[in-house]
């Protein structure tokens, strides 16, 4: 196991500094990588090891992909192992207006590569869709509102949701010093199978821009209300911007959720439950 996270974080950190060095001719391609911990209850928690390529075909329109490595631990159980596959194919478009006015959108296909017998990933492909707007009322200013759901009950855009939910985030982003941002953000679901109560989160995030367009980001997350991590961690190094998002936000439940993406299935809320694998499973 040790192998495979040095090996996925070496091949990204590598292709960021390649992005980075392209210099005044910028490389089509970006990526990163990025390592997060969430505890959900006394006894359970994940963690997780996510890489993010990035291909920009055309300047609206992206291709990208985030394989991730996930490690769950329910009492004495621990399970660890690749999670499924997310392709995404993104569009997003700014315009010169007062407040620059953004729209961006993504579709995301999630490729059952994670071992779902084991409580790693869904067993099948599913698709789901993110949508998001954003504006910057000054310079230093930016706030966005992003909406994500999957289809058909799967869990696609994140294994911190529950099924048949749509997760709202709210987003604002502060350049409070020349390469450092500090962002804070709010979210929650709406629907879903558990309608006794709904998951509600809040973030809070530094960014530092190291060189060119390499960044190194911390990122603090905190339950308010339902099964949402009770705290959560994520560190993010690299060029690409924003992961399987539509949007250019540095959000720090946004980061979180794309972090766990394809990774646990449903989270303990029943099927493949966290930490409920067979003994065969390492």
């Amino acid at each position: 196991m040790p192998s495979r996270p040095f090996a996925l974080g070496a091949l990204l950190v590598l292709l960021a500094g390649r992005a980075q060095a392209q210099g005044s001719k910028p490389s089509p391609w970006t990526g990163g990588v990025r390592a997060a911990t969430a505890q959900l209850t006394d006894s359970t928690s994940l963690g997780a090891l996510s890489g993010v390529i990035e291909y920009r075909a055309l300047g609206w329109l992206r291709f990208g992909a985030a394989p991730t490595l996930v490690r769950s631990t329910a009492g004495s159980t621990t399970t660890s192992g690749f999670g499924d596959l997310p392709l995404a194919l993104e569009a997003s478009k700014q315009w010169g207006a007062p407040f620059r006015p953004e729209l961006g959108a993504s579709v995301i296909v999630t490729l059952p590569t994670g071992r779902a017998a084991c409580g790693l990933g869904n067993g099948q492909a599913s698709v789901g869709m993110n949508l998001g707007v954003g504006i910057a009322p000054a310079e230093a200013v930016h706030l966005s509102a992003d909406a994500s759901r999957s289809f058909a009950g799967a869990i696609t855009l994140s294994s911190l949701d529950q099924p048949d939910a749509t997760w709202f985030d709210l987003d604002g982003d502060w350049d409070v010093a020349p390469r450092w941002t500090l962002s804070l953000s709010v979210g929650g679901e709406v629907g879903g199978a558990d309608t006794t109560t709904a998951d509600r989160e809040m973030g809070g995030g530094l960014s530092y821009a190291v060189r060119g367009p390499l960044d190194l980001r911390v990122d603090v997350t905190h339950r308010l209300a339902g099964q949402a991590p009770r705290w959560g961690l994520a560190v993010s190094l690299g060029t690409a911007s924003t992961g399987i998002s539509p949007l250019n936000s540095l959000s720090p439940l946004g980061r979180q959720r794309q972090t766990f993406v394809g990774g646990v299935s449903n989270r303990g809320r029943g099927g493949n439950k966290v930490g409920g694998a067979s003994p065969s499973c390492p």
